[in-house]
């Protein structure tokens, strides 16, 4: 992920500037100081201008072999800059369809409650927006390129001689962005300090923000369609609040990167529902794996009758608990023996929402590739219990909870693994605890999802347990 940043500096700010400069040079980030102020040695010294001219210099100087432009206010402030710095290339680099991607601000009027299309795509920070403030944000290089095509056409129609406010940029970026099927994030994880006020006529600044759309429809009638759908949701239009309003019905968000090999525990058709809205939602290969029902005594005695291997580590499990392992357990068998990757394994009380594809897809590109288990559940009840030495990226942690076998996915040596412990130990302890505290002894790989990774599943708590 290869980032050219670009800092706006003016007098009344200078040492701001030069904190926030110095923050990204620790972090790895080099950024341009683009300086409308006294005359800096090693800055870009463009003298009194504003934001349009600032603004287009950076798209006129950036190398498109990068991947992102970063562009920022000189009058903005936070505490900690680096942990906007990773938390940002870490979005970065998990969506390859961001046009655009923004922090949220104080005295902001493109907020949450006026751009929020859609919430907790990959943790309760991240929204789909509408657009972004022009403040502080990351632009694609394929919206900057259409970016400086607009400006060169403005400066052949008009020229940016006398703009001194810099409205309406924000809302034609964001109209681009969409117009290319690319997503606008606003995050809240760091709300970024801005202060209250200008020092430009706002009646010139509405003025230039009129010609600024007027030039734009010249440019491109379909995309100038879209600025008036992002002020729409602005005024909360029943007709422009959700991705449909913008993207269309058609628009995927995410797609399955790979077709997932699936399985639903069940021992009855009492959550018979849950299983069909699993089975419509993914797009997998869902294999029919017996499980057991351990209060039926036939069941019972032909599954110890076709596993010798299944051992008892201990004689005084509840009959619940045998029958919840045993289902786990011929879920692994099947792994091995049909030579399987792996296996999404769920409960049948898994309830999943539309999220979930994107919780699957973070564990295919974070996941340490030596993962026995990896525990997509976890309870909020369990939270309390991680902490920082758990932390394996910035998504992964090592399994820290201690129960719920609600959803998991299995690798094919992971599968080898638990069964051959099974076959020399025993079942010593009831499956969530067998997984998570063997784990924690490093008995088993187990990892899970850092903590703000929410979403995606839920436990139907509507009816009594079945298998446990």
């Amino acid at each position: 992920m290869k980032v050219q940043g670009y800092l706006v500096c003016w007098d009344d700010y200078y040492d701001n500037v030069l904190d926030i400069d110095s923050q990204f040079k620790a972090s790895g980030l080099n950024l341009q100081i683009i300086n409308s102020g006294t005359p800096r040695e090693g800055w870009n010294n463009l003298g009194d201008i504003r934001y349009y001219r600032q603004f287009y210099y950076a798209l006129k100087d950036f190398d498109f072999n990068n991947d992102y432009m970063l562009f920022m206010c000189g009058d903005i402030s936070y505490s900690d800059w680096n942990s906007v710095i990773k938390r940002s290339l870490h979005v970065l680099s998990i969506y390859e369809n961001i046009g655009l991607y923004a922090p949220h601000f104080t005295n902001d009027a493109w907020g949450f409650n006026s751009t929020n299309l859609k919430v907790s795509i990959l943790d309760n920070n991240l929204s789909i927006a509408t657009n972004t403030n022009g403040i502080m944000f990351f632009m694609h290089k394929d919206i900057v390129k259409d970016m400086l095509d607009f400006f060169n056409y403005f400066e052949q129609k008009h020229g940016w001689e006398g703009m001194v406010s810099g409205w309406a940029i924000d809302i034609v970026h964001s109209s681009l962005a969409i117009s290319k099927d690319k997503i606008i994030l606003r995050d809240s994880k760091n709300l970024i300090t801005h202060p209250v006020g200008s020092s430009y006529s706002h009646d010139k600044a509405t003025n230039e923000t009129i010609k600024i759309f007027e030039t734009f429809k010249e440019f491109s009638e379909k995309d100038s369609q879209t600025v008036n759908k992002i002020y729409a949701r602005m005024s909360h239009d029943k007709n422009c609040m959700d991705l449909n309003s913008f993207y269309g019905k058609d628009f995927d968000l995410t797609k399955n990167k790979i077709s997932i090999d699936y399985h639903i525990i069940y021992i009855n058709d009492e959550r018979k529902s849950n299983r069909k809205d699993i089975d419509s939602y993914l797009n997998g290969n869902k294999h029919n794996i017996k499980s057991l029902n351990a209060r039926n005594e036939i069941e019972k005695e032909s599954f110890f009758n076709e596993n010798k291997d299944f051992k008892l580590g201990w004689d005084s499990f509840k009959i619940g608990e045998l029958g919840n392992f045993a289902s786990h357990y011929l879920a692994w068998k099947y792994v091995d023996e049909n030579n399987l990757d792996s296996l999404l394994v769920f409960e049948d009380d898994a309830k999943i929402n539309n999220s979930f594809i994107d919780k699957y897809n973070l564990f295919l590109d974070f996941c340490p590739k030596d993962y026995d288990i990896f525990s997509i559940f976890v309870h909020p009840n369990q939270f309390p219990r991680f902490n920082h030495n758990d932390i394996i990226n910035p998504c992964i942690a090592k399994g820290y909870q201690d129960w719920s076998t609600l959803c998991y996915v299995v690798s094919n040596s992971g599968a080898k693994k638990l069964l051959k412990y099974v076959k020399e130990t025993g079942m010593d302890y009831p499956t969530d605890w067998f997984i998570f505290r063997h784990g924690s002894k490093g008995i088993f790989n187990v990892y899970t999802f850092q903590p703000e990774i929410a979403g995606g599943i839920e436990i139907d708590d509507k009816y009594q347990s079945q298998v446990q």
